[in-house]
């Protein structure tokens, strides 16, 4: 009998996600545990640079290519990505699988995944600059909103 394909639940990988990072929190702390989820970000963008060319000179477009990736997989249905001005971006996502269990974790007190976040952040490392999360909205019931500003990697 051939191998089939499955394609996991948006409700599975959402209560998953939930119970992953909270038992992180609960047992590491919530700085541990976001620590292990910025590493966890580091590890995916390095597999997505496996199975895609990102143009690493221009951030927004190293961004929109991770984000195009994440929507071809099915991890978002559609993700917006704007520079407001020189080094200020603002991302939208919608129909992420975990963005309830974001809304849960965060009014809990635990580390939410991030996924996109962290995974690109990790990309923005990788350019020598770093991005602060100065705006996060997840209160819609279904969509998340982000203002970031970055800045260059002190050498």
């Amino acid at each position: 009998m051939g191998k089939e394909s499955k394609t996991v639940q948006g409700e599975f990988f959402n209560a998953f996600v939930y119970s992953i990072c909270r038992a992180m929190s609960e047992r590491c702390g919530k700085e541990s545990a976001e620590m292990i989820l910025n590493r966890f970000g580091e590890l995916l963008f390095s597999e997505i640079q496996k199975k895609r060319a990102l143009d690493l000179e221009d951030p927004l477009k190293a961004l929109r290519g991770i984000a195009e990736y994440l929507v071809t997989s099915g991890y978002m249905a559609k993700i917006e990505i704007d520079e407001i001005e020189k080094y200020v971006y603002t991302i939208e996502m919608y129909g992420g699988p975990a963005h309830d269990s974001s809304q849960r974790l965060i009014a809990g007190g635990y580390a939410p995944s991030h996924v996109l976040t962290n995974t690109m952040f990790a990309a923005l490392a990788a350019m020598r600059l770093r991005a602060e999360l100065e705006h996060l909205d997840v209160s819609d019931s279904e969509n998340t909103f982000e203002r970031w500003q970055l800045s260059d990697v002190a050498s």
